[in-house]
């Protein structure tokens, strides 16, 4: 066979299993029932930020209400807090025949409940419309609702004084007490306000779950930009056809569809046809949950980004840690955040964009809960934000990975040098420790380098030193103590590189009310010492002539430690010879 024979068998192959799928339809949902499906799903995929959209919303007569219904806005954001992520609901058509039976019962009877004009049940209308819940079935009201976010709010708040105690519809839309449901119907009747009681919108929801499992979607154009599917967008007639499976479906008048699936491969899911201007593709994974794929035509922004490592929930993970998603059709860019806070409100660790999929090197504080989230952007501007995920850093301190000398004879003129191999796992700091004679000669826990000059050895003998590192997660142990014998030696006034001021230290570091700044010279010379914090501000100087050799000066000559503050400040010294600096950390 020919390799143009064989290409034109292929694509007679890959149309004929197109044309094998069957098509699924999850019923008509109007424009504003489709409305409110992807307000209960955004929800469910991003509890938090639901919670915070919920409460802070700019609707009056939403916030008239929490005000009437004595609603805890705090006490509410920090509920949504505790919820679980839960896969989006599919439309189902009998669930939402069932939902509109019962919604025109409230229109035409002109009541709120659970319990039929007829005396039926809600048991009883699932068994008459021929739907078999495999195990909870669960239906909610609003039949006073201003508009469709109102009634959203309503369920999902549950305002009213034993609706907040029980949280019935609430649970329904956001099932965080361990079961999922799968599928909804929603009906959405607009009276106008002509009815007396209930209106201007009448609203029921109905829960059910069963074994089938659906890719479900909107197709629509966001023409005004808000990041949402809003009605009058919805796109109907565009084909949706899997990669591989038995179904495919075509958008219902909302722009809508749902099509079920099995197993959890990946797939690409293809739009075309309708008012699409053009055929557009996605990849997704399949999870054995139901799984959202939007289309947006071009104009319209990026759809979420899928996030992909580090396992969602992971606990001991390593820092750095790398930050992994899949790419999103159509994208420019992506926005990163990473926070201790699952509502990213507080506790912000970081805030950047990049082209790249992959966040590198991204550190987080040692053993606390880390939420990141992605969002994609284009010309058109930023996409909806993925799921927050989660990780926690492993408990792992630095280690020395070994020290370097003085070891065994050393000589000096006044000044000796330790140093030490870096740490592992990114250390922040190190502490020193000088010992002669079982007594602590030197102390310093705020070097940031692994070699540092120790002034003030004025006697030969024998000492010994140790050192450990500090990085997020705390100080690791000391080494082992090092011993070295050490010679002084005369300062030879050529080799003072320096100048006039070869080393200026502080003991102890950090500083309190007794410590000494020690000045190691080799000729005598005019001072001027300064303190100086971070912003540069200077917090005190004093001048003073130098001796030859080893200085001590308290440092309270030049400013009180109990005024300075806490965290690190600069010590300095000018001389003829230029200006030397040395940092030095008060904790008060």
């Amino acid at each position: 066979m020919s390799y143009i024979t064989l290409f034109f068998a292929l694509l007679l192959l890959m149309s004929s299993v197109q044309a094998q799928t069957t098509a699924y339809s999850h019923g008509d949902p109007t424009p504003e029932e489709q409305q409110m499906l992807e307000m209960v799903n955004r929800a469910r995929a991003n509890p938090t930020a639901e919670g915070i959209r919920l409460m802070d919303t700019k609707d009056g007569a939403v916030q008239q209400a929490y005000t009437y219904w004595q609603i805890d806005r705090t006490a509410t954001k920090a509920a949504f807090t505790k919820y679980p992520q839960r896969p989006p609901l599919a439309f189902h058509p009998s669930l939402i025949q069932i939902s509109r039976g019962h919604t025109a019962d409230m229109v035409a009877k002109n009541f709120q409940g659970h319990t039929g004009s007829d005396g039926s049940s809600m048991s009883d209308r699932y068994n008459r419309g021929g739907y078999q819940s495999q195990g909870m079935y669960g239906e909610n009201v609003a039949a006073y609702s201003n508009s469709v976010w109102y009634g959203h709010c309503g369920l999902n708040v549950d305002w009213g004084p034993q609706n907040q105690i029980d949280l019935g519809h609430r649970k329904n839309i956001m099932n965080f007490e361990g079961y999922n449901y799968t599928e909804i119907g929603i009906a959405i009747t607009y009276t106008g306000g002509a009815i007396p009681n209930v209106g201007p919108y009448v609203i029921t929801q109905n829960f059910g779950m069963r074994g089938q499992r659906y890719v479900v979607g909107v197709v629509y154009d966001d023409k005004n930009k808000n990041q949402e599917y809003d009605p009058g967008e919805g796109i109907p007639g565009v084909r949706i056809q899997p990669s591989s499976g038995m179904y495919h479906a075509v958008t219902s008048t909302s722009g809508g569809y749902a099509f079920p699936y099995s197993g959890t491969s990946s797939i690409t899911v293809t739009a075309s046809g309708g008012g699409l201007p053009s055929e557009m593709k996605q990849t997704v994974q399949l999870t054995g949950d139901n799984v959202k794929v939007d289309f947006m035509p071009g104009g319209s922004v990026p759809s979420a980004p899928t996030l992909a490592y580090p396992a969602n929930s992971a606990n001991n993970t390593q820092l750095p840690a790398n930050l992994g998603w899949k790419r999103v059709n159509g994208a420019t860019g992506y926005q990163v955040q990473v926070s201790t806070s699952q509502g990213f409100t507080t506790g912000m660790l970081l805030d950047t964009t990049l082209t790249d999929t992959v966040l590198r090197r991204v550190y987080a504080p040692c053993a606390t809960r880390t939420y990141w989230r992605v969002r994609a952007s284009n010309d058109n501007g930023s996409g909806p934000w993925s799921s927050a995920w989660s990780f926690t850093p492993a408990r792992t301190t630095s280690a020395i990975a070994g020290v370097i000398g003085p070891n065994g004879p050393a000589t000096t003129d006044g000044t000796l040098r330790f140093t030490w191999k870096a740490g592992t796992n990114d250390p922040i700091a190190y502490e020193l420790h000088v010992i002669k004679s079982g007594s602590r000669f030197y102390t310093d826990s705020a070097i940031t380098d692994t070699v540092v000059n120790v002034p003030g050895f004025t006697e030969a003998g024998s000492y010994e030193w140790r050192v450990r590192p500090k990085n997020a997660c705390g100080w690791h142990s000391w080494t082992s103590l090092t011993p070295f014998t050490l010679t002084i030696t005369s300062v030879d006034e050529d080799q003072n590189t320096l100048g006039t001021a070869s080393a200026i230290d502080v003991r102890p570091n950090p500083a309190d009310a007794s410590a000494m700044i020690y000045v190691t010279t080799a000729q005598s010379a005019q001072a001027l010492l300064f303190i100086t914090d971070v912003t540069g501000r200077e917090l005190g100087r004093f001048e003073t002539m130098l001796d030859a050799g080893l200085n001590a000066i308290p440092m309270s000559s030049i400013a009180p430690v109990d005024v300075m503050p806490s965290g690190v400040v600069t010590l300095s010294m000018r001389t003829a010879a230029g200006v030397i600096s040395r940092q030095v950390a008060i904790v008060r």
